[in-house]
């Protein structure tokens, strides 16, 4: 190690736990002062630990500017290892209280549209009929926006639709099952009898899509683009399947979505599935680790029973709901 490496080393040992969290506010907020408040301390106060720790690193973290502020490449470095750390000691409690009690724990989960229906309760219910006392937290988003919680820590693993390739070598990806696409109208739209109908029909109809950065947007994306065929103009982009649902049944939108996700709509006729074959949008759903974390027992826990219900869903593919599918 070189004398720099030492001197900083020396001069991050003196940092506190004040330090990390002002880090991790200024970065989040992107403003000195909104991190105050959120810190419960004043301006002032904050600027001074803020010079603090840039006189303890030699380095400028943060520039200002009309704006707000933001990090230097310095800062972000710092600004990571800082939530980093701040997970190792989340970790650390939690294993502590799991320990005291044989059945505590916390298990904090990033989870997509694909899995929130009906392979994340599952796992819950198999989990705390294990483990009443454990917290479950369930982060809903896009893989893209969970992936930096995962890498430091903050979130224990993301539950969703995997690449068909390895995409970061600090993470693992566990296939679980095979995910078909559906698409789906309320029982009362003017297709929801029709016997047969083609992409390019629906495509001057109204849509409800995931967002343009996730996978199974990218998938019916290609799907139009493989037909010649111009996405749909009428589209409102979402991950939220409250939203979605809303839609769906109080107008005549189209939803693209996981063929199980609207199986207790479809079993009470409120929705109907659209006879097209969307075969080529199918993708896999799995699970992400980070490759070198080794999961606290609730999270290990967690892992287990979610194993067991995609092998579950699994079993019971050939019973899901299907149209009278015709080629595109």
């Amino acid at each position: 190690m070189s004398k720099r490496s030492d001197d900083l080393l020396g001069a991050m040992q003196q940092m506190r736990f004040r330090h990390l969290r002002a880090l991790m506010k200024l970065q989040e907020s992107r403003s000195i002062a909104a991190a105050a408040q959120l810190m419960g301390i004043s301006q002032p106060a904050l600027t001074k630990m803020l010079r603090e720790i840039e006189g303890m690193v030699g380095q400028q973290l943060f520039t200002r500017s009309s704006r707000g502020i933001s990090a230097t490449k310095a800062g972000e470095l710092l600004c990571w290892h800082a939530r980093r750390l701040h997970a190792v000691l989340r970790e650390t409690a939690e294993d502590m209280h799991a320990v005291d009690d044989g059945s505590g724990g916390h298990v904090v989960v990033g989870s997509m549209l694909t899995a929130s229906s009906i392979l994340i309760p599952a796992t819950i219910a198999r989990l705390k009929a294990d483990m009443p006392g454990v917290t479950i937290t369930i982060l809903e988003g896009i893989n893209e926006r969970h992936l930096p919680g995962l890498l430091v820590g903050e979130i224990d693993m993301i539950v969703g639709r995997v690449p068909e390739t390895s995409f970061h070598q600090q993470l693992l990806q566990e296939p679980l099952f095979e995910e078909r696409i559906q698409l789906f109208v309320r029982k009362g739209h003017p297709l929801a009898a029709c016997h047969s109908t083609t992409l390019a029909e629906l495509a001057e109809l109204a849509w409800v899509l995931p967002p343009t950065e996730t996978a199974l947007r990218r998938r019916i994306e290609e799907e139009f683009h493989r037909r010649s065929l111009r996405m749909p103009r009428d589209l409102v982009e979402t991950v939220s399947l409250l939203t979605v649902r809303a839609l769906l049944l109080q107008g005549d939108r189209i939803a693209a979505l996981p063929h199980h996700v609207l199986d207790l709509e479809y079993q009470v006729g409120l929705v109907r599935p659209l006879p097209l074959d969307l075969a080529a949008t199918d993708s896999r759903v799995g699970v992400i680790l980070r490759r070198d974390a080794s999961l606290l027992p609730a999270a290990a826990k967690f892992l287990a029973c979610l194993r067991t219900e995609a092998q579950r869903l699994n079993m019971s593919a050939d019973g899901d709901i299907v149209g009278n599918n015709e080629e595109l």
